[in-house]
């Protein structure tokens, strides 16, 4: 009787299975493995103190803050219930928070976005990332010593309501909420201390992912489907296995064999796949340009910054070099961040501020050799990645032809080694990239003041500092075409002065396997892995 029971219950299943689809192949099509290339390891898993894209990515995909990006860049509610219109003249924000969970189950509370937003002001974390904060009220002051931390604008009015206070009126707030204040498990960060964020077994997260098999060095790593997360319902792909890959031929050859499903391109390998229906372009708000170190001989001469400035041909090096798409840039803001209430584009209002021109970059060098000599030899730091060799190349090429006299020395360290030398101020000339985490000009224009944590080459110069002193005023706060004329003239100085010098607004070709769907690449983000699916 039993072994009749059995035969007839298998052809039952069978049957349901043909009139329904098997469960267990939707299962199986679920839970496939996206399998993607990054071009560098990620330097930390702390979202009190990230700066580089690969760490930026990792908050991505494994943290989410009081609000959150959609699959198209639009601010939508995270940990908050909506999105809040500020009181007090545009001063305080107050959040009333779903009830969600941090990946170990226990609940992502009010009191964990107070925490972590002390821990950025405290000076101790040397957080990288903390003067993007500096509206909220005490915030500069702790950051710099000159208050407590607790005395910052933030509180938890109950276990799940939550208050922001801001100095003055911040425009681009509602963006920051999304991509730089996550909220921290105190517990979690008490216990493994200054080892918090190094490895993914030292972390909790509260996003669609948790972290695993990760550390500071790690070529490999995995984001695993976090069944705590509030939306978990709707993350479709249960693992992401992402590898570094920093020569994109590999990448290629990964792709072309089917072992991975998403990597970037070289200019020359996309040129070469230009007609493939699975290639795409990133345009995206990261900027590269080069900083100079203000505290060294050569770089901290005007003249000699200027000279490298119009020696340097933009298209030549995108079309001839990068050939991956990027465009040249001509001052520090990126086309496509910033528009004005009249939908003018804040980098195209600035213009063309520095551009290549031979004669007055000799004119330059010329006026820089009274000072520092016939003969100048400086140091290029760069990254190990393949199309940083390449762009040092080229800046080392195109710099000692034009300026004759003038010796560049390449020296190249991986990518966190490099971050490394250049927060201690260990370098001459170091080639960087910079995304902003807010659609606003304000951050470009922030990291050459003094003090920024960004200002790797100490530059300080009264008038800007001057002009940006009315940008970050409470009148400009409250006067958007204000603040728009005083950002310009700020542009136009830092253009005039050079304390950095642009080069090109990245655009990244990457290949996508045409199963994968509703990946998207933004401006100011890479891909959101939990909008994605894969079947």
């Amino acid at each position: 009787m039993k072994h009749l029971t059995t035969k007839y219950f298998v052809i039952l299943v069978i049957i349901l299975s043909a009139l329904i689809g098997s469960p267990n192949l939707a299962m199986a099509e679920n839970e496939k493995t996206l399998n993607v290339t990054v071009t560098t390891p990620a330097a930390t898993a702390d979202p009190s103190n990230f700066s580089d894209a690969a760490s930026a990515d990792i908050m991505t995909q494994t943290m989410t803050g009081l609000y959150q990006l959609d699959n198209h860049g639009k601010v939508i509610p995270g940990i908050a219930t909506k999105i809040v219109s500020p009181t007090n003249n545009g001063k305080v924000y107050t959040f009333e928070l779903r009830h969600s969970k941090w990946s170990n189950g226990e609940p992502v509370v009010a009191d964990d976005f107070v925490y972590a937003l002390r821990r950025m002001a405290d000076p101790q974390t040397k957080s990288q990332i903390a003067q993007m904060l500096i509206n909220i009220q005490n915030f500069k002051a702790a950051m710099t010593g000159k208050a407590k931390p607790d005395t910052i604008g933030v509180k938890a009015l109950s276990k799940y309501k939550l208050q922001i206070t801001l100095a003055k009126p911040t425009p681009y707030l509602n963006t920051l909420l999304a991509l730089v204040v996550y909220p921290l498990n105190q517990k979690a960060v008490t216990k493994y201390g200054s080892k918090y964020g190094t490895n993914s077994q030292s972390i909790l997260t509260n996003g669609a992912y948790k972290l695993a098999n990760w550390n500071s060095t790690a070529e490999k790593w995995d984001y695993i489907k976090n069944n705590n997360y509030f939306d978990a319902k709707d993350v479709h792909i249960q693992k992401v296995h992402t590898q570094v890959i920093k020569d994109s031929n590999t990448g290629y050859n990964l792709f072309s064999d089917g072992k991975v499903q998403e990597t970037s391109l070289s200019g020359t390998m996309a040129r070469q796949n230009e007609h493939d229906p699975e290639l795409t372009y990133q345009k995206s708000a990261q900027l590269y340009y080069l900083a100079y170190n203000a505290q060294k001989k050569a770089t901290g001469n005007l003249d000699f910054r200027r000279a490298v400035a119009y020696a340097i041909n933009r298209k030549a090096l995108t079309n001839n070099v990068l050939q991956d798409g990027s465009i040249p840039a001509y001052n520090m803001i990126p086309t496509g961040l910033a528009t004005n209430s009249k939908n003018q584009d804040f980098s195209k209002a600035s213009g063309k501020d520095v551009t290549y021109d031979k004669h007055k970059a000799q004119q330059y060098w010329q006026a820089a050799q009274k000072k520092l000599g016939k003969k100048v030899s400086v140091s290029l730091l760069t990254s190990d990645e393949d199309s940083a060799k390449k762009i040092a190349d080229y800046l080392q090429g195109q710099l000692q032809q034009t300026l004759k006299g003038l010796s560049v020395h390449i020296v190249t360290n991986p990518a966190q080694q490099k971050l490394q030398q250049q927060v201690k101020g260990n370098f001459e000339m170091t080639v960087q990239g910079f995304g902003s985490g807010v659609n606003d000009p304000i951050d470009y224009l922030n990291f050459s003041s003094a003090g920024n944590s960004f200002n790797f080459g100490r530059y300080h110069n009264q008038a800007y500092e001057a002009v940006m002193t009315k940008v970050n005023s409470n009148e400009d706060a409250n006067n958007a075409d204000k603040r728009w004329q005083d950002m310009l003239r700020a542009s136009k100085l830092q253009m005039t002065q050079q304390p950095v010098t642009p080069l090109y607004q990245k655009r990244t070709p990457r290949l996508i396997n045409k199963q994968v769907k509703n990946l998207n690449y933004l401006m100011l983000i890479d891909a959101q892995y939990r909008y994605a699916t894969y079947k």
